[in-house]
């Protein structure tokens, strides 16, 4: 890998000979990378040998890697050696004598006869790709023909339907250049004179979910994440022809709160597992719309302990935490073997292919991406929350444009997380300044303490908080910064290489920007609202003599008149905590006296 840095890297597995007992098995890892003269290949396979010392201080190693393999293929019969070209790549090859298994059982292919000499059109601008999907169809006996574009795609289907031999399935790799697989799907269904329209089947390396959100009304058929296997393959292909299109268009959500889609589960007790205090703020402030009992848990440990000494209906869990993560806390729940029934759901900010299925995988129930959409969550929690049989008013089309707006921000989308407290989204942006002003500081500090966890950690959480706030502007920096330190993670290592300086100054500049934006437009608020600070006493104390009336009446417009009155005091009342308490009345099976 480390020699390679564009292109592609292709593994290939070949039987040679057989007896029946045994079989002579090649094995070639070709790659495209920086290639080796024939001076650099003889002292490949000697011990504490690389090519020359320029590749040793590039690229590190002690040069046994090599050595070893030798005398590995050596001890299992076989050889190895290399094929290169200095510029163009290598191919390293090695044999091995292997055993032949004698329970060897065929597996069963349900309904293989239905789809047996089903026509496909493969689509991959990679040709190892095309190989390795080509080579797959035609195992399950398929006809395979492939496409190197999404144009000379739609050539081929319009041929082979002039031909009447059309294709049934068009097997569609999503990120290509030029026409990416999405795009190739909307041509292909404006195609309207074709006598069979085929089924669109996507395949991604990345993560299906965030595909999915990119459909914009357009169907797929089935979706497929590679590495494909034959048995995948075959599931999806049998489900694709046999079944309705199980991916439609991605669902949407509302950025207006619709308290409504979470009727009948207020009461309800949640685990909030947060380990970051803005994050924990937005969270609760929207759980609290649902009419949720909210408890928080800072880390995995905590959540762990919780969970053993209350009852909870439904638990969030971050992922990336001190002490314990997400996936180490779910799963040391579920070893328990007292919970197997609690919901857990993971809501991480994280977009790396396969995380969703990482936290099935750890025993977790659903997925949450964040940042979070208000309408999302109450969906979730409506799935998975028993009913209580208790409700909140529902708020109508809660609006929250206002005067106060962040350039480069999407300020609409971040106050409806927090309910549409605008009060609120301004307390909590002058957290933000407090707590990430110094983050450049304290990563670096903790690569020099060798504490990669706290690196991964705090660019993790920056990236979360920026969402959620609205400045996603700085996302793609701080994932691309947060991939690398955990690929550090995984490697053993903390250091700040070359990469991941530029990496780190690249989210300095988009913090420096977003700090800013957010201090401007706190001070310009400011200075708005000193200047129209005038406190209209006649009118507050109407209200409040209003206020008591509605009160003593059990009328529910005491409410209204209660936001009229905070509303009118300004700064001088705490609206934020204000309207935690007031939340509590609108539970309706309540009873009047509450008041």
């Amino acid at each position: 890998m480390k020699f390679t840095e564009q292109g592609e890297i292709i593994i290939k597995i070949e039987q040679l000979e057989s007896d029946g007992q045994q079989i002579l098995a090649q094995f070639t890892v070709a790659d495209t990378g920086i290639g080796m003269t024939q001076e650099q290949i003889s002292r490949l396979f000697q011990s504490f040998s690389q090519a020359d010392a320029s590749t040793t201080r590039k690229y590190g190693g002690t040069g046994l890697g090599l050595t070893i393999s030798k005398t590995l293929c050596e001890m299992m019969g076989g050889t190895i050696h290399v094929e290169s070209k200095e510029g163009e790549g290598s191919q390293f090859i090695f044999t091995a004598k292997l055993g032949v298994s004698s329970n060897i059982e065929q597996p069963s292919l349900p309904c293989a006869k239905r789809l047996e000499g089903m026509r496909i059109l493969v689509v991959d601008d990679s040709l190892a790709a095309r190989e390795i999907l080509l080579n797959l169809c035609q195992s399950l006996s398929f006809k395979a023909e492939t496409a190197v574009s999404g144009a000379e795609a739609l050539d081929m289907l319009e041929d082979a339907d002039q031909k009447q031999n059309p294709f049934d399935v068009v097997l569609c790799d999503w990120k290509m250049p030029g026409m990416d697989g999405l795009e190739l799907g909307r041509r292909i269904t404006k195609l309207e004179h074709l006598a069979t329209q085929p089924r669109l089947v996507m395949v991604t390396a990345y993560d299906k979910d965030d595909m999915t959100s990119k459909l914009k009304g357009l169907n797929i058929d089935a979706a497929l994440t590679k590495p494909v296997s034959a048995s995948t393959l075959f599931d999806t292909l049998l489900s694709a022809m046999t079944e309705p299109s199980k991916i439609s268009n991605a669902k949407t959500y509302s950025n207006k709160i619709d308290t409504s889609i979470a009727q009948g589960i207020a009461g309800a007790s949640v685990l909030l597992v947060e380990d970051n205090q803005i994050n924990q703020q937005i969270a609760i402030e929207l759980l609290n719309l649902a009419g949720l009992e909210v408890t928080t848990a800072e880390n995995g440990q905590e959540a762990i302990e919780q969970v053993k000494a209350n009852h909870f209906d439904l638990v969030l869990m971050d992922i990336q935490m001190p002490v314990l993560d997400g996936y180490q806390a779910t799963k040391a729940i579920r070893e328990t073997g007292e919970f197997d029934h609690l919901p857990i759901i993971a809501m991480t900010a994280n977009a790396m292919a396969g995380d969703k299925e990482k936290c099935i995988e750890a025993g977790m129930n659903d997925h949450l991406p964040k940042p979070i959409n208000p309408n999302q969550v109450f969906e979730m929690l409506a799935t998975w929350i028993e009913p209580t049989g208790q409700s909140v008013e529902v708020i109508p089309d809660l609006e929250t444009e206002s005067d106060f707006d962040i350039e480069g921000f999407d300020t609409d989308a971040a106050i409806q997380r927090l309910g549409g407290n605008i009060k609120a989204y301004k307390k909590t942006l002058h957290n933000v300044v407090q707590s990430e002003s110094d983050f450049v500081e304290r990563l670096t500090r903790s690569i020099e303490n060798q504490d990669i966890e706290t690196a991964v950690i705090a660019t993790h959480s920056l990236k979360g908080i920026a969402g959620n706030i609205g400045a996603n502007f700085v996302m793609k920096p701080a994932e691309a910064l947060e991939h690398a330190l955990a690929k550090q993670r995984e490697e053993k290592q903390c250091q700040l290489t070359e990469v991941e300086q530029a990496m780190l100054n690249e989210l300095s500049e988009s913090l420096n920007k977003m700090l800013q934006a957010i201090e401007d437009a706190l001070a310009k608020d400011t200075v708005s609202e000193e200047s129209a600070q005038a406190f209209d006493a006649v009118q507050f104390q109407q209200i409040a003599r209003d206020l008591i009336q509605q009160l003593e009446e059990f009328d529910s417009v005491a409410v209204d008149s209660f936001d009229q009155l905070v509303d009118l005091a300004g700064g001088m009342l705490d609206k934020i905590g204000s309207r935690k308490r007031h939340k509590r009345w609108r539970i309706s099976t309540l009873k009047p006296q509450c008041l």
